[in-house]
């Protein structure tokens, strides 16, 4: 059981290991402007139970404060 359980989580770390990052840039937003439109973003897509809605009206409301999405991938 405990073999099992170390599997399951070694390949847990290894797949987020390999996930994408997401960085939103906006040339005239200091670190304070920028965790507060974070921060007012995640709020709107909170009620949403699904991930991909939830990311979507993120994505979207950060795109409306105007800020540019940035993909890093990692493990490629």
């Amino acid at each position: 059981m405990k073999t099992s359980l170390l599997i399951i989580l070694a390949a847990g770390l290894t797949l987020s290991a390999c996930a994408n990052t997401h960085a939103y840039r906006k040339s005239d937003a200091d670190e304070a402007q920028t965790a507060a439109d974070i921060d007012a973003c995640r709020k709107q897509a909170n009620p949403f139970s699904s991930r991909e809605e939830a990311k979507e009206v993120f994505d979207k409301c950060m795109a409306a404060r105007g800020y540019d999405k940035e993909v890093v991938r990692y493990g490629y």
